[in-house]
């Protein structure tokens, strides 16, 4: 919930945004490696990105340091049992045991969660693969351009994406709230220089 409030009267809300699935922000992504664990992946040119995350880069371009590697590819450990799990559940359902959705791949992401004090949030699963999704595609999946990095921790990775608002929000209600502040202060400053010209 965000409150913001101006002397200059109402700050119009922003329009609705185009949506963007479950394909659109992860399907380009580089295959995630089970093993051995690797966190980091380097972009080849035979692999194109996306429209989204060309997307993202525009509107949040990288003004420190332009590099090929990329991080947050690693994948969580799972258990025989528990793959076999995610494999049984069909997209869209939630897994029996640990209520995990799994994600459709035309359908929306559900709200990625940071969890609260030492339990770990629950995190959707991959649409195909046998595990939960990994670091880099939750920040696509939260609007992160591919250049933001997070801990190297999973699971507090995790947790600052959940914890954080998602850029494209942010930059959504940063936009109105600029226009408004330009619209209003411009003509104040009309209104001001035609006082003064008809004063003189």
């Amino acid at each position: 919930m965000f409150f913001v409030a101006s002397k200059f009267g109402e700050i119009i809300p922003p329009q609705h945004q185009p949506q963007h699935t479950v394909r659109d922000a992860i399907a380009d992504l580089l295959p995630v490696p089970l093993l051995p664990k690797q966190n980091t992946q380097e972009w080849h040119p035979d692999w194109v990105k996306g429209e989204y995350a060309k997307y993202l880069e525009k509107i949040f371009p990288n003004l420190g340091i332009v590099t090929n590697i990329e991080t947050g590819f690693a994948a969580t450990t799972h258990t025989p049992e528990v793959i076999q799990q995610f494999i049984n559940t069909p997209p869209g359902a939630r897994e029996a045991k640990s209520k995990s959705k799994k994600l459709q791949w035309d359908g929306f992401c559900v709200t990625l969660r940071a969890g609260s004090g030492n339990r770990t949030a629950l995190r959707p699963l991959h649409p195909e693969q046998p595990r939960v999704i990994s670091v880099r595609e939750a920040a696509r999946l939260h609007s992160y351009p591919d250049w933001f990095n997070f801990s190297e921790a999973i699971l507090h990775a995790q947790r600052e994406i959940g914890n954080s608002v998602p850029p494209l929000l942010a930059y959504a209600v940063g936009m109105q709230v600029r226009e408004h502040l330009e619209s209003n202060t411009t003509s104040q400053i009309k209104h001001q220089n035609w006082q003064n010209l008809h004063i003189s």
